[in-house]
């Protein structure tokens, strides 16, 4: 494995771990929601009591292939709830697929055994929603990588994501062969249209930072920064920008992969647009000796992104692989008697 493997997977792993811990978070809220306690219908039907075993199995419907992603946290769903369960509970699990494996029609993908077989039955949807909402999001993202696999353009996620599910869909990213990009507003300086907007503009912007003393700009830029750039007189205030921390003493030679970078985000450009002003931050960035980090955003879907990928920005960030996907697999779940 290279070190680039090597970093992503580092990444995978820690934004899984922080997954994990959403979902030992919010699993209570979810329960709550769907009143898995209160399953009338099992309770009219006598099957939540210890003596009614049973399994579940979750399997896939779709004839179509799909990137599995949330199967790793069932276990972890099913015994967390165990321990707010009234009776006692044995469990038992195989998992037949793992995330990031692809999974074809009819495959099993998750069985549960359980002496109490309403216990299974209360929760087949709130599982079955995590992890067709989540591999949904790998799928696509996976789509979109293998789209743009032969221009070393990374893909990445953005942070519309769903309330209360901000780790669990930025991790599905990871496992389609995305990364997660900033995970919340500490992760980087992202300076957008408004934040310019609202200190009078990208001169205004210029000055600040050619005003603000050094230690403190090395300490606040350590992660990385964005500056969006939606007008040509913008990128040549970024540019200036990006000169002044050259000439400040602050490296931005790191790659994306690193988290610390410089990094021009051209947005909603069309492509002949983007491939004139990303030729002329390469230009700049050769003449000047400064790593410039070009992200394009603002309208790439599956139809264009090939076209936009040819012209070889460093990124291509989309906010629809998390927001609407194209594809939901059809997810199943059945259950037997013991």
């Amino acid at each position: 494995m290279g070190s680039s493997d090597q970093i992503r997977q580092k990444i995978l792993n820690f934004v899984k771990a922080k997954a994990r811990n959403e979902v030992i978070r919010n699993l209570s809220k979810w329960l709550s929601e769907d009143k898995v306690f209160g399953d009338v219908t099992s309770h009219l039907l006598g099957l939540d009591s210890a003596d009614r075993s049973g399994k579940i199995i979750f399997f896939s419907k779709t004839k179509e292939k799909f990137l599995l992603a949330g199967a790793d946290f069932l276990q972890e769903i099913f015994n967390q709830s165990a321990k707010l369960f009234r009776q006692n509970l044995r469990l038992h699990f195989n998992q037949y697929k793992k995330d990031g494996d692809v999974v074809k029609y009819k495959e099993k993908i998750f069985e549960v055994v359980s002496n109490n077989i309403g216990f299974l039955l209360s929760l087949e949807r709130l599982c079955l929603n995590l992890i067709i909402r989540l591999s949904a999001i790998a799928t696509e993202t996976r789509r979109l990588v293998d789209i743009v696999s032969g221009f070393g353009v990374h893909i990445l996620a953005t942070r519309k994501t769903t309330p209360g599910l901000r780790f669990l869909e930025k991790y599905a990213v990871c496992v389609g062969g995305g990364l997660p990009y900033r995970l919340d507003l500490s992760s980087g300086v992202m300076i957008k249209d408004n934040h310019i907007g609202a200190v009078g503009g990208m001169k205004n912007l210029l000055n600040f930072f050619q005003n603000l003393e050094n230690e403190k700009l090395k300490k606040i830029l350590r992660k990385g920064i964005t500056i969006e750039v939606q007008s040509k007189e913008d990128l040549s205030y970024a540019l200036k920008i990006a000169k002044n921390f050259k000439d400040k003493g602050i490296d931005f030679s790191n790659n994306l992969l690193h988290h610390s970078c410089f990094i021009i985000m051209l947005d909603n450009f069309d492509y002949e647009t983007s491939k004139s002003l990303l030729k002329q931050i390469r230009d700049f960035s050769s003449s000047e000796g400064i790593k410039i980090f070009v992200e394009l955003s603002g309208g790439i879907r599956p139809h264009n992104v090939k076209l936009f990928a040819k012209i070889r920005p460093d990124a291509i960030s989309t906010s629809y692989i998390t927001f609407s996907p194209s594809f939901f697999p059809d997810i199943s779940a059945d259950i037997f008697l013991d």
